[in-house]
């Protein structure tokens, strides 16, 4: 499974670098921003609750790792376009609780 889940998210990262999916911006935008707030509010909570933190750690390194492909292919598909002024501001980034 866990194979086939890197297998997913290397395709899925492929095709939206060199696929434009059209309109709806805002609203694709801020429903995949509530899904991003619900999964943090749930790993937070595991990670309050569980006595060891190692399998919660590597959940957030590989949330990390996702979150920056994303990003990354994000900052690319909008460098060629003339609005691209606020990128840095929409980028996201789990931060670890202490």
């Amino acid at each position: 499974m866990k194979d086939l889940n890197t297998q997913f998210n290397a395709q899925y990262i492929s095709r939206a670098q060199t696929t434009l999916k059209p309109g709806q911006i805002d609203e694709k935008r801020s429903l995949m921003r509530q899904a991003y707030e619900d999964l943090i509010l749930d790993k937070v909570s595991y990670s309050r609750k569980a006595g060891d933190k190692t399998l919660y750690l590597e959940i957030i390194d590989g949330l990390n790792g996702l979150i920056g492909d994303y990003n990354q292919s994000v900052t690319l598909r909008l460098s060629g376009r003339s609005t691209d002024t606020d990128i840095g501001d929409e980028a996201m980034e789990y931060k670890e609780e202490e």
